[in-house]
């Protein structure tokens, strides 16, 4: 399916549960804090730590008339390069696969990135839900030359990665997001280009069995959409140089 999603404004918004794994971010000058809960990415605070702007950026792996909730199924561990260095690693592994996500803010952009390495016999799908202006109401999603966007009065935000994302779609949370797809057809199939005024979320599936994803914040959607300068070998040199100098610390 394609065009405008159905089922506005959608359910009702909520937050996230408050039990958290890890809280993280940016060693330089960028304005993100980001709080990671049953191994997936909750809460990104975005430009102060009074700002939140998504509810949750969730993670599942889906294969061939299956698919796997890594937040329900929580078999995951955690490990930084050093004690007090924000850094982290979420390890998710269960009896036929293994998910590392690196999750790194950029040192100098409103920017965070987690870089992933998959291991079994599945792709790696993942469903953001943005709550721009810290709420969840009247937001607006839709996708643009292959990245999903998310404006809400002025707050933006846009998702990328080192490559095109696949299935990208938005939808009304309870309707036609991603969770609903995958609960119907144990694979995302919408391709929905828009989502307007109501509570959205954007869902979509990585490319490859590793690369890199980017989400930046900005006033506009055209300064969100920046973080694609983050993409390609930047975001995974980016990465691997804010590890070395973490593990520098920490030796």
């Amino acid at each position: 399916m394609s065009g405008g999603a159905f089922g506005k404004p959608g359910v009702a918004p909520t937050w996230c549960s408050s039990d958290k794994d890890f809280v993280t971010t940016a060693l330089g000058a960028s304005r993100l804090w980001v709080t990671v809960g049953h191994g997936i990415v909750n809460e990104v605070y975005w430009p102060s730590t009074g700002n939140p702007q998504i509810r949750d950026l969730s993670f599942y792996l889906i294969g061939s008339g299956e698919w796997v909730d890594l937040k329900r199924t929580r078999r995951y561990r955690l490990s930084t390069p050093g004690p007090y260095l924000p850094a982290l690693t979420v390890t998710h592994h269960g009896d036929a696969y293994q998910l590392v996500l690196d999750i790194l803010p950029d040192p100098l952009r409103d920017v965070l990135l987690i870089r992933y390495a998959l291991d079994g016999p599945y792709r790696l799908g993942m469903i953001l839900a943005p709550h721009l202006g810290s709420t969840g109401h009247t937001n607006h999603a839709w996708v643009e030359e292959g990245e999903g966007y998310a404006r809400r009065g002025e707050a933006a935000l846009c998702l990328t990665a080192d490559a095109p994302l696949l299935h990208l779609s938005c939808g009304y949370v309870g309707f036609s997001d991603g969770w609903q797809d995958l609960n119907q057809h144990k694979a995302l199939t919408h391709g929905f280009t828009h989502a307007d005024d109501g509570t959205v979320s954007l869902s979509a599936e990585a490319q490859g069995r590793s690369g890199a994803l980017a989400l930046g914040f900005a006033k506009t959607p055209k300064g969100a959409h920046a973080c694609r300068h983050c993409a390609g070998g930047q975001i995974r040199r980016s990465a691997r140089g804010i590890s070395s100098r973490l593990a520098v610390l920490g030796r």
